[in-house]
């Protein structure tokens, strides 16, 4: 992303520009430099705020008429005349008292519960404590100011499931926690089919899990929606019914790589349309017949790294997502190792844990864009087996697994440093042999 320092205060800018503004606007990692530029009345200001030593910047709306009825802080849409208080509408920005916010930072509010995020309630009014029913809206950095994070775009928070397993029998439990809070999982649902060695993948409105293992080998695939809590809907089927596959996804296709069928390891990979219900379309093969291997993936492209052959494996590779064809060797784990699970922003795969022939708290990583060896990333808080990742763009969390007991452990990371697992809370059941996915993966960005 490049600098904006070209950009004149106040000076026209393309549509190009505005798009780039606004991306800088929204990326917790970078900051928009001191800016007055008018984007067709949009007019991005610079804050003295900070936020995580962050500069905040604002996008706000000038000179727009303001329906009488709405007051302070009341989160708006606009209806064609005028800007109302949003009740059953989605909102797309806060009123100040002066203008609509619909980025950045907004003061001047009241009641505000620091470090919470907030959604909005059928009034029109900010709700704390968002849920995945509801429209996200943005995050309190003291009582009375907010960073809003909508943008126009109905969003239900950054979710991350963990689903299926095993206790001392299968599980159908689906639990769900927002990944950039921390603390314990809250019930979501339930599996169609109580199993465990089930995949997760997602797109940013759909969550899928296929296969898995509950006397005969399953090639079940079922879905939830994020927008709402409840059991998990029949999709189709796999190509070949297996455990311990691999999957991963970008915005509109779900992989599913390799496992073991009836009666012997497969290479198989096969793909859906994650929002077309329907059964699984070959893709190609995989570089091994392996199982017990995980995924990850950008946008573009599906890594897979280790599994169980003859023994353990320390193979990556990895396919072109919106292609079809056979997988190509991407490089090296750094250690050998099957059960482990993965997750990924859109630039960097991590895979942890697994079963070196003994527990392993190794988590590793690569850059997706290239190919090559991996490197290490830091440690799990325990060594452990049969876990599950998924991730935000920012932050990866791995749940469960088991560490000679089955463990109802979430542990976080920040993708884009180096360091070890840092405890998130707990799922709502211990398990090990579940499957996990997210909304908000590095395939969706």
């Amino acid at each position: 992303m490049t600098d904006l320092s070209d950009v004149s205060p106040g000076a026209p800018v393309s549509s190009a520009r505005q798009n780039l503004i606004n991306d800088y606007i929204q990326d917790g990692t970078h900051k928009v430099n001191t800016l007055s530029v008018e984007v067709g009345g949009i007019e991005a200001i610079d804050s003295s705020r900070n936020w995580t030593g962050v500069g905040i910047n604002s996008i706000k709306l000038s000179g727009q008429t303001i329906d009488g009825g709405v007051s302070t802080g009341d989160l708006v849409y606009f209806d064609g005349s005028a800007w109302q208080t949003a009740t059953t509408q989605n909102a797309v920005g806060v009123y100040d008292g002066t203008n609509v916010v619909t980025h950045g930072y907004v003061g001047g509010l009241s009641g505000l519960i620091q470090g919470e995020w907030y959604g909005k309630d059928s009034s029109g009014n900010l709700l704390p404590a968002v849920f995945i029913n509801e429209q996200c809206i943005g995050y309190a950095i003291s009582s009375t100011e907010l960073i809003i994070l909508i943008g126009g775009v109905n969003s239900y928070g950054q979710i991350g499931l963990f689903a299926g397993g095993y206790i001392s029998a299968n599980s159908d439990t689906i639990d769900y926690v927002t990944i950039a809070s921390t603390g314990n999982a809250t019930d979501f649902g339930n599996l169609i089919l109580a199993r465990y060695y089930l995949s997760g993948l997602a797109s940013s409105t759909r969550g899928i899990f296929g296969g898995g293992l509950v006397a005969p080998v399953q090639d079940i695939i079922e879905y939830i929606e994020f927008s709402t809590t409840g059991n998990a809907t029949d999709f189709g089927d796999l190509t070949v019914a297996r455990y311990g596959a691999g999957a991963c996804s970008s915005s509109t296709r779900g992989l599913f790589n390799s496992g073991f069928d009836a009666g012997a390891l497969t290479d198989v990979i096969d793909y859906i349309t994650i929002a077309s219900i329907g059964n699984a379309t070959d893709f190609g093969n995989s570089t091994e017949e392996r199982l017990h291997n995980s995924g990850c993936s950008s946008s573009t492209r599906g890594v897979f790294g280790g599994g169980f052959i003859a023994a353990v494996s320390d193979t990556i590779d990895y396919v072109t997502i919106a292609s079809t064809g056979n997988a190509t060797d991407f490089g090296n784990l750094t250690v050998s190792r099957a059960y482990l699970g993965s997750c990924a922003s859109s630039t960097r795969g991590l895979w942890g844990g697994g079963d070196t022939g003994s527990n392993s708290d190794v988590i590793d990583y690569v850059t997706i864009a290239s190919t090559g060896n991996a490197t290490d990333f830091g440690n799990l808080i325990a060594t452990k087996e049969k876990l599950a990742g998924c991730s935000s763009s920012a932050r990866g969390i791995f749940g469960g697994g088991n560490t000679g007991s089955v463990s109802n452990v979430i542990e976080y990371v920040t993708l884009a440093s180096v360091g070890n697992g840092t405890d998130f809370g707990d799922l709502t059941v211990a398990r090990d042999t579940l499957g996990a996915c997210s909304n908000a993966h590095g395939g969706l960005t």
